[in-house]
């Protein structure tokens, strides 16, 4: 089964999620906590820059795609580089597109943050 797998870069994201579980995510810089929540085929951080200049995000994740002859196999998927302004929150998205099959069991991969 072969795997496509994308990133989403944008320096503006509007994003809806139905309701997702938001949980604390360690971002690699005290001056930016942030939390993290998933969907079906995406994963989103919400990152607060208090560290008084932009800071630079990156997100990766972690899906299980199902196709519909039942095979399985993982996938990964990560954001472009996306800044976040001081004394702001931003989001930065993570997306995962399975080929030919569904994603499933969406986790968050890592945050990493740098000045």
């Amino acid at each position: 089964m072969g795997m496509l797998v994308a990133c989403a870069s944008s320096p503006q994201i509007s994003v809806v999620m139905e309701q997702p579980e938001w949980h604390p995510i360690d971002a690699g810089l005290s001056c930016a906590p942030a939390r993290v929540g998933c969907d079906a085929t995406r994963c989103i951080a919400k990152v607060h820059n208090s560290c008084g200049s932009p800071v630079t995000c990156r997100l990766t994740m972690n899906a299980l795609c199902v196709a519909q002859t039942g095979e399985t196999g993982p996938a990964t998927g990560g954001s472009g580089p996306q800044t976040v302004l001081s004394a702001r929150e931003g989001s930065v998205v993570a997306e995962v597109i399975c080929d030919a099959s569904e994603a499933r069991l969406t986790r968050p991969g890592t945050l990493r943050c740098f000045r």
